[in-house]
């Protein structure tokens, strides 16, 4: 495995960290490890990507799409992010449920994301929000204690386990389960062999299925990315 000091400068110079260490550890699956040190490398990046002006305006519409969604289903008293990072999604999504005003959870597998992202609600004079640091297999969460959970890319590059984090999000959702995830079955040739290289998450509609989950949606959000899509799963 690489030195941090020479991850840190490949990450500074653009490269896949995960791949880095998929090509370390000659392996062919994400691991929760290599995901947690390439996160915690970029440890920052969305907070500052906020002072650019486009960048900013998109998360602000990118929280309001999510809370209009949200809305259509319920209003609701607790929500939860899961893979929450910078919070730089669950801040503008509570801005635009201020009139619901939930209770706002997160929880992120890197400790230093989580510190960065509660430091940075406190300055920006945000809502209360309970954080945590935990993995997408193992919430420290009751069963079916949110009324909505939702993802933005977490489970993305978890690859090979999706219907194990598919049935952890959804033991804790009492009403919805809003996955804006990559859309493979939805994506181009191109996009799809894109995901399949760095290992991305597949057929989560497939497999919501087989664990007996009512699926609601399956299609392409209305974002300014177009490769982010919506898919939402109803408690029984």
């Amino acid at each position: 495995m690489q030195h941090p000091r020479e991850l840190l400068n490949a990450y500074v110079c653009g490269q896949n960290i995960i791949s880095l260490l998929k090509d370390s550890f000659a392996s062919d699956r994400n691991t929760e490890e290599m995901i947690e040190l390439a996160y915690d490398l970029q440890t920052g990046s969305y907070i500052e990507a906020l002072n650019d002006p486009d960048v900013l305006k998109y998360n602000m519409q990118y929280g309001r799409a999510i809370a209009e969604e949200i809305l259509t289903l319920t209003a609701p008293s607790s929500i939860l992010e899961a893979g929450i990072g910078e919070g730089t999604t669950l801040k503008f999504v509570c801005d635009a449920l201020s009139s619901a005003n939930p209770q706002a959870h997160g929880f992120d597998i890197s400790f230093s994301r989580i510190a960065c992202c509660r430091d940075w609600l406190a300055a920006t004079s945000s809502k209360n929000v309970f954080l945590s640091v935990a993995s997408l297999f193992h919430l420290p969460y009751t069963d079916s204690c949110f009324d909505i959970v939702y993802t933005s890319h977490s489970i993305e590059p978890n690859g090979g386990h999706e219907k194990e984090i598919l049935k952890e999000l959804y033991r804790v959702a009492s009403r919805y389960l809003i996955l804006l995830e990559p859309g493979y079955e939805l994506s181009s040739e191109k996009s799809q062999r894109r995901m399949r290289e760095h290992g991305y998450c597949r057929d989560l509609v497939m497999h919501a299925g087989e664990l007996n989950m009512q699926v609601i949606r399956h299609e392409l959000f209305p974002s300014a990315i177009n490769y982010r899509n919506n898919r939402n799963f109803q408690k029984s």
